[in-house]
C-alpha cells in the first residue's frame, strides 16, 4: 500500500501543529497577561483596602494607585482587559488566540486566574 508523499507530509505537519499545542494557563499570551495585569489586581487590591469597595470603573485608580492602565503587551494576544464589578469583588477577563482561542479569569475571591478554551 503507497501513501501519497502529500498525505505524508500533511500528517507530519499535523503531528507538529499538535505537539506545539500547550494548556491555556501555560502558553506565552497567558503568562504575558498575567505579567501585565498584575499591577492591575494590586491597584484594585490596594483601592479596596483603603475605600472598602471596589471601583466602578478601572479608571477611578488613576492617577492615586496606577498613572495609566495597562495594556495588552502585544496586541491581539493577549487582548485587553475586561473589569467586571461584581457585589462582592470583580473579575478580570482576557482573551487569547493561537493555539485556538482561549479565555483567562482572575477572581477577587479566589484570588486566582483560571484559564480554558479550545486549543
Amino acid at each position: 500500500m503507497k501513501i501519497h508523499w502529500a498525505k505524508s507530509f500533511a500528517l507530519i505537519i499535523l503531528s507538529g501543529a499538535l505537539i506545539s499545542c500547550c494548556a491555556p494557563m501555560q502558553c506565552q499570551p497567558a503568562k504575558q497577561g498575567f505579567i501585565a495585569y498584575n499591577p492591575l489586581i494590586l491597584a484594585l487590591d490596594k483601592y479596596n483596602s483603603e475605600t472598602n469597595k471596589y471601583p466602578e470603573k478601572l479608571e477611578e485608580l488613576i492617577p492615586d494607585y496606577l498613572s495609566t492602565l495597562p495594556k495588552s503587551p502585544t496586541p491581539p494576544r493577549p487582548s485587553n482587559v475586561e473589569y467586571i464589578k461584581l457585589d462582592t469583588g470583580y473579575q478580570l477577563i482576557f482573551h487569547y488566540g493561537g493555539p485556538g482561542m482561549n479565555i483567562c479569569k482572575y477572581s477577587s475571591d479566589s484570588k486566582a486566574w483560571s484559564c480554558s478554551g479550545f486549543y
